[in-house]
């Protein structure tokens, strides 16, 4: 299955939770995305705390469908391989948009540390 959906922490509070020993945190009211098979695994978790927080029982379905329909939105990215879903999950918009400030960051960094090089070297 090589698809990716938007996870959605729909409480007021970050949440972390780990997956093969590493740790994914969502901020509060913060939507990601995320191959699917990993977004399914984090709302479960999200959901179990959520109901728990609640003291509603983690097996009332009805309450667990309600919650998950906030916390997973539908399959954005269906791709052929998984090589393509993680190239693919790169190019949607908002992960460029990320990408390209660190990007700007790093450019404009450079450019300071230049021209303070090249004054430095011109006063010493």
């Amino acid at each position: 299955m090589n698809t990716a959906k938007r996870f959605t922490n729909f409480s007021s509070e970050d949440f972390t939770w780990k997956w093969g020993k590493e740790p994914y945190t969502v901020k509060a009211n913060e939507t990601i995305l995320l191959p699917s098979y990993l977004a399914d695994h984090l709302a479960k978790h999200l959901i179990d705390r959520e109901l728990g927080k609640s003291g509603i029982a983690t097996d009332r379905q009805s309450e667990r469908d309600k919650m998950m329909s906030l916390a997973n939105g539908e399959v954005v990215i269906d791709a052929t391989s998984p090589e393509k879903l993680e190239v693919d999950m790169m190019n949607e918009p908002e992960v460029e948009v990320k990408v390209e400030k660190i990007v700007k960051k790093i450019d404009k960094r450079s450019k300071e540390y230049k021209k303070y090089k090249d004054e430095a070297e011109f006063e010493g």
